[in-house]
This record gives C-alpha cells, structure tokens and sequence, in this order.
C-alpha cells in the first residue's frame, strides 16, 4: 500500500516526482499498459498519476513557479465583500485578529512593506467604496491660533472631542483596509487553486472566515476518505486479478 500514499510522499519523497515521470512514460511507451498497473509498478498513487495524465495536476515546484494571482477586480471585489460578511456575523472578526492571522500565513504584518501592488490604500479604498462603510473619511480640519486664541474653554473641549472622533475613524478605516489587503494577500493571491491544473482540486477560498476555513477542512476530510476507499477497491480489483492469473494456470 505504499503507492496509496501520495499525497504524503509528494512532500516527503524527494524520488516521488522522478517515479512519477517514469511512470507516465511508461504508458506513453506502452510499458505498462495502463494507469494502475504503472502506479503499482512506480509506487505512486493511482489518482495523482491519472490526473497528471489528463492535465488536472502538476507537481509542487511546477507551482511554486507559476503562482496564480488574482485579478484586480477579484481582489477588489473580495475585499468589499468582508465587511458586509462581518456586519452580519454573530461574532465578528476584529481587525487586529485579521492582521494576526494574515502574519501567522504570510509571515508579514500589513505594514511590513505593502504586498498588494498596483494602488495605494486610498485609491483602492475609493474604487471598492470601503469608505462609505466606516463612515466620512474627511480629513479633521485644525484650528488656527487665532481662532484657538478667540474660542473659551467648552468650545476647545468640543473641538478636541470632534477631532478625536474624526481621527479615531479614519484609524479604524486604514487599519481595516490594511487587515483586509494582508488578508487577501495571505489567503487568496499566494498559489490560488482557480484553475484544475494545481496540485489541489479544493476551490479558492477566503480562509479568514471561520466557515469558510470548516467547509475546506471538511472538504479535506471527505477527499481523504475517498482516495484511501479508492485506493483499497484498487488494492482489491489486482489482488483478484493476480488470483485470478494464478488458478489459470
């Protein structure tokens, strides 16, 4: 059952990829004379060698060198999404757990330098209306030292509190946005799986939701069942066949 193990020999095989290339010549040559004979004869698993086959996988390095990143408009449009989606969670994410999370993947803090090109904060905030989510985004206009001379004490005071208030929102504004570029960073421009040909079939997905992430590990989960059942039906087909060989002759 060792070529039933592809998904962990991919990673901790550095002869797996070698074999598995030996074994698509092989059915190209007529070697062997289809795919489960040439994934037991290579120890390599069946399904990562028929899909290698069809084109719906390649290997890990081929990947890594063509990382899949994700439209402008894509990328805008899931940034606009968050806040609606969180507007209406029961428990809702705060930007600094967002921030955490997306260092905890990317191994960089939003403002470590900017990773998402292409247009500043203030520009992508304008072209995916973030700012009419979090209210006026005027900048706080200052007093003059006349004016400041002219006021007596309640009206400074007011003018403290409505430039505190103003301040307060546009810090919550610019950290939301940096939580949400770092986010989309970390979580959906890095080796996005929007096309079949990934080493993964999982669809793309935003992980920062906590629902989103339980879909994907369940997803897993079932995709593990399936291929270990696959596998063991496999296992049985040419366990009979070889019997079968045997009581022939």
């Amino acid at each position: 059952m060792e070529h039933c193990r592809g998904k962990l020999s991919a990673y901790t095989d550095p002869n797996y990829e070698s074999r598995i290339q030996a074994a698509l010549a092989d059915i190209a040559n007529g070697t062997c004379k289809n795919i489960t004979v040439a994934a037991r004869v290579h120890k390599v698993a069946r399904q990562t060698l028929k899909d290698r086959s069809k084109g719906l996988h390649v290997s890990h390095r081929d990947v890594a060198k063509l990382p899949q990143l994700l439209q402008l408009s894509e990328e805008e449009a899931t940034i606009k999404d968050w806040p609606a989606h969180e507007s209406g969670a029961a428990c809702p994410v705060h930007p600094r757990d967002l921030r955490a999370q997306a260092k905890e993947i990317s191994g960089k803090l939003p403002d470590s330098p900017v990773m998402t090109s292409g247009s500043s904060l203030v520009t992508r905030s304008i072209s995916t209306g973030l700012q009419f989510e979090f209210g006026s985004a005027s900048t706080p206009a200052v007093l003059s030292y006349d004016e400041v001379m002219k006021s007596d004490r309640e009206d400074l005071w007011k003018n403290i509190q409505l430039l505190y208030s103003r301040n307060k929102t546009l810090f919550e504004m610019q950290l939301m946005q940096s939580a949400q570029l770092a986010a989309v960073e970390a979580h959906c421009t890095l080796l996005t799986n929007k096309t079949q040909k990934k080493c993964q079939k999982s669809k793309n997905r935003f992980f920062t939701y906590p629902e989103f992430k339980a879909a994907s590990e369940a997803e897993k989960i079932e995709r593990i069942k399936k291929e270990k059942v696959d596998s063991e039906k496999a296992a049985q087909k040419i366990a009979e066949n070889d019997v079968g060989l045997f009581a022939q002759h």
